[in-house]
């Protein structure tokens, strides 16, 4: 499978889970809710630039600026889970 048709197959799953999300938030406490809100907003927003880099770079380079975001993300979360917490 191309990497194109797997972030296509990934966009379609991620609507169903902002779906969840907003259904979350509707049943959720203000705290949830302020998570929910910005998962919600960061799966569109990856959404959105994923299709957009997606149309601009070929297979193995949108791999490597994908790989390079889950590091990113995965290092922002060890950081803000030891350091900020």
């Amino acid at each position: 499978m191309s990497v194109k048709t797997t972030l296509r197959l990934t966009n379609m799953d991620a609507l169903g889970q902002v779906s969840e999300c907003l259904r979350t938030l509707a049943h959720a406490n203000r705290k949830s809710a302020e998570t929910t809100a910005l998962f919600v907003v960061g799966g569109v927003t990856g959404m959105l630039l994923g299709n957009l880099a997606g149309r601009r770079l070929s297979g193995p380079a949108l791999q490597k600026v994908f790989a390079v975001a889950i590091v990113a993300v995965a290092f922002f979360v060890i950081i803000r889970t030891v350091f900020l917490s």
